[in-house]
């Protein structure tokens, strides 16, 4: 549990979360699966950098972006995307699907994140992953979508945790397996990202009213997640 000046502000918030109404909690969880990938650019940047030793041009086209030189940024992720690196091809497809540095061009982020998938980058399987799931330039396909989280998931890659959890709490091509979700949930939650946390937390609350709803838990989890956003 958080503490410091803004404690009071962060129980308040948390509070109110678990008091809310039913249909303001399906509100909430309607919404989750949306802002699970809404990364930070420079958080996505951090990810790359994650991925292994980086090429001379990756370090170059990273060390571009991180000072807001994205036109130098862009060609540096377009050569080593050329040269095969699929983490830059994962990049470099975020900032297509964003329009950060080049006008926007889903389809191009689509193929750009399916060949960095077929090298077996979790971003790329993320986020073509993503783009299946809601239809994104592409038709609709849960199924792929699944089998694509769950290989990046396999990896460790926390947001695809993250909408595995939500596609579980949602029955969407799959059975509704509520405890899986709250699972998946917190893992990616503990991993940094507390929206996936307060999801957790409004399941564990039982957003359906189910009588084994555990409103103690809830509160711990959701004021969690309110903390980290705080912060």
């Amino acid at each position: 549990m958080r503490g410091g000046s803004d404690g009071g502000h962060v129980v308040h918030r948390a509070g109110a979360v678990v008091h809310m109404g039913q249909h303001q909690r399906r509100h909430l969880v309607g919404q989750r699966s949306k802002n699970l990938v809404r990364l930070h650019e420079f958080e996505c940047a951090a990810a790359l950098a994650a991925q292994g030793e980086p090429s001379d041009m990756r370090r170059k086209a990273a060390d571009a972006f991180a000072i807001g030189d994205l036109e130098t940024a862009v060609a540096a992720y377009a050569e080593c995307t050329r040269a095969g690196e699929a983490a830059c091809q994962s990049f470099l497809g975020v900032l297509f699907l964003m329009g950060n540095g080049v006008e926007e061009d889903r389809e191009r982020a689509a193929s750009l994140f399916a060949q960095a998938a077929e090298q077996g980058d979790s971003m790329g399987e993320f986020y073509l992953g993503y783009m299946l799931r809601h239809g994104i330039a592409m038709e609709a396909d849960a199924a792929r979508a699944i089998g694509l989280f769950e290989r990046a998931g396999h990896g460790g890659y926390a947001p695809a945790l993250a909408q595995l959890g939500n596609m579980h709490a949602r029955g969407e091509g799959m059975p509704v397996d509520r405890l899986k979700a709250i699972r998946l949930l917190l893992e990616a939650g503990m991993d940094g990202l507390p929206d996936a946390l307060l999801e957790a937390g409004l399941l564990i609350l039982g957003v359906e009213g189910d009588q084994h709803r555990d409103p103690e838990a809830a509160f711990e989890t959701i004021l969690m997640a309110a903390g980290d956003r705080k912060s």
